[in-house]
């Protein structure tokens, strides 16, 4: 299902402060997934920085042997409109081209990154994933806060 922001909203509003672009998208999250992210994230996302590939791995890495920190990987979806739709295609081909994850700073104790298509298969989180997408860009949430655990499981 696709989550909803903690004001409720299902479209998300991504700042890509250096490229002085925007776009908005709908996030997915996989039946699967053990935790609940419903209301969790802001509906507006500013992107705080950039990492190499190997810088964001090693990160991933050492978060996720870490009780304390939780990693949830979802993607993003439904992204409409033209402009909307030119806007994400001048910031993945913009990042992939420098070799860089995008990432956005929700708090002290949560981050979140946009992994491209091309970096789907070296980004060791997602690349082990069932059902990956080659052609989706997938959020990657890394948080200390608690989570519920979702329904499902």
């Amino acid at each position: 299902h696709h989550i909803p922001s903690n004001d409720g909203s299902e479209e998300f509003y991504f700042t890509i402060s250096r490229l002085k672009v925007s776009f908005t998208s709908k996030i997915f999250i996989d039946q699967s997934c053990e935790f609940q992210l419903d209301g969790f994230l802001p509906t507006s996302l500013v992107e705080k920085g950039r990492l190499p590939v190997d810088e964001f791995n090693k990160f991933v890495n050492e978060k996720s042997r870490s009780d304390k920190w939780k990693v949830v990987i979802m993607k993003l979806s439904s992204m409409s409109g033209g402009e909307n739709t030119s806007s994400y295609k001048r910031f993945y081909k913009e990042y992939e081209s420098l070799r860089r994850i995008c990432m956005f700073q929700v708090s002290d104790t949560t981050k979140v990154f946009l992994i491209t298509p091309k970096f789907l298969r070296i980004c060791k989180c997602v690349s082990s994933l069932k059902d990956l997408s080659r052609t989706s860009t997938y959020v990657v949430v890394i948080t200390k806060e608690p989570l519920s655990y979702s329904q499902s499981n």
